[in-house]
């Protein structure tokens, strides 16, 4: 498993952060497919995305972007401007399904980028799906933000001493970033957040 953590002292930070990576994505891959949860906890995510592209710009014309779940709000995400035709609002896994089905056959097409909220039940993704396409993708990148996480994101630092199917999914993907304050990552040992507190957002 390539498991990566970043740690930052504010939620803000985690905020910045993310969006970067998603405004990276779009920047250098034009044609990606992200998926993007939906849920209260990401909206400063999203905000800050349209914040940095306003200093940075990215295209999105060209990008396929899936909205999963609906717990969230869309404005941000809408300000985007992902035309119509590419962008997937139902929250439903069966949106990415159609996507690929699309999508000449000679190209393997598969998720770029999904940012998915870190949830105290430790299910990932779709709420109702198998989510074979997210552990299937190039990267993962998970969010924690609140005390509230802490014993899920302490959870998946000891996965290897359980048997969560989701976790276990997590331990065979290539790349998975969780980004987390202090407060989600109050569960872990005080040197293992030191090791991976990130001094230079």
């Amino acid at each position: 498993m390539a498991l990566n953590f970043k740690i930052f002292e504010e939620s803000n930070k985690v905020a910045d952060y993310t969006a970067d990576l998603i405004r990276k994505q779009v920047h250098n891959n034009p044609e990606s497919v992200l998926l993007l949860e939906s849920a209260t906890s990401l909206d400063a995510v999203y905000s800050e995305v349209v914040e940095e592209v306003k200093k940075h710009p990215a295209n999105f014309t060209q990008i396929n972007l899936v909205m999963a779940n609906n717990r969230g709000s869309l404005e941000s995400v809408e300000a985007l401007n992902v035309p119509k035709d590419n962008f997937y609002k139902s929250g439903k896994q069966s949106d990415l399904d159609t996507i690929f089905e699309s999508i000449e056959k000679k190209r393997k097409r598969m998720i770029n980028l999904s940012v998915l909220e870190m949830k105290e039940d430790h299910l990932l993704g779709f709420e109702n799906g198998d989510n074979d396409h997210i552990y299937n993708g190039k990267e993962i990148v998970l969010v924690a933000i609140g005390k509230e996480k802490a014993k899920a994101v302490e959870a998946l630092y000891q996965s290897q001493d359980n048997s969560d199917k989701n976790f276990a999914k997590l331990k065979d993907h290539a790349m998975v970033t969780l980004v987390m304050d202090k407060d989600a990552a109050s569960e872990l040992d005080s040197d293992i957040v030191d090791y991976y507190t990130y001094k230079f957002a």
